[in-house]
C-alpha cells in the first residue's frame, strides 16, 4: 500500500514510488467481533452484463470472503451438474467478478464432516446435494473427493458422474498429493 498525500473528490490518492490500492481493493474494518463475520460480501466483486436490449448492467456482490479459511466463493454458484473434467475446466476459465483464478476448493478426506454453511450465511442457489472438490484420490485415479451439503458428508466419487460444482478463489490451487 502507498503513502495516502491528499484526497480528491474520487477518493485519497498515494504518492511515492511504493504500491497505491487500486479501485479493485477493498478495506475491510476488523476491530471487534461484530465487526469481524465469518462471511464478508465483496463490494468490489462486480460483472458488467447485457440485458435483452444489450444495454449495460453492473452485477454487484458476486463473491464472498470466508474468513475462516481464506478462500472466496462465488456467491451464488451455478446450478448445473458436471462432470469432474468440466467442473475443473469450468472453475479455471471463470471470470466472475471480472476476475480469473477460479478452482475447485480442496478438501481434506482425514476429517469425517466437510463444511457446512451457518444460519444468515449470504450465499445463495446452494443445492442440499454433493458439490465436487479439486481433490482426487490416490487408491483409484478415476475418483474425486466431494463435499454434500446436505448432511456435511464428505466422499469420492467417480469422475464421470455429474455433481455440483462450486468455485473458489485463494489459498492453494493445487492437489500435489491425491490423498485416500
Amino acid at each position: 500500500m502507498g503513502r495516502v498525500c491528499g484526497n480528491s473528490s474520487r477518493g485519497d490518492y498515494c504518492c511515492g514510488a511504493v504500491l497505491c490500492p487500486t479501485r479493485m481493493d477493498q478495506t475491510l474494518q476488523c476491530d471487534t467481533q461484530a465487526t469481524c463475520p465469518r462471511f464478508i460480501v465483496l463490494s468490489n466483486f462486480t460483472d458488467t452484463i447485457l440485458d435483452p436490449n444489450h444495454h449495460k448492467i453492473i452485477v454487484p456482490d458476486e463473491a464472498v470472503l470466508d474468513r475462516e479459511t481464506g478462500l472466496v466463493w462465488e456467491q451464488s454458484p451455478a446450478i448445473r451438474l458436471e462432470t469432474w473434467e468440466d467442473a475443473q475446466l469450468n472453475c479455471n476459465t471463470l471470470a466472475t467478478g471480472g476476475r480469473l483464478g477460479w478452482r475447485l476448493p480442496l478438501v481434506d478426506p482425514n476429517v469425517s464432516t466437510g463444511p457446512t454453511l451457518p444460519a444468515g450465511h449470504p450465499f445463495s442457489n446452494v443445492q442440499s446435494s454433493s458439490y465436487w472438490s479439486a481433490s482426487t484420490s490416490a487408491v483409484n485415479t478415476a475418483r474425486a473427493w466431494g463435499v454434500n451439503f446436505s448432511n456435511g458428508g464428505v466422499g469420492v466419487s467417480d469422475m464421470g458422474n455429474a455433481l455440483n460444482m462450486w468455485c473458489v478463489r485463494g489459498g492453494s490451487g493445487v492437489d500435489p498429493h491425491p490423498v485416500q
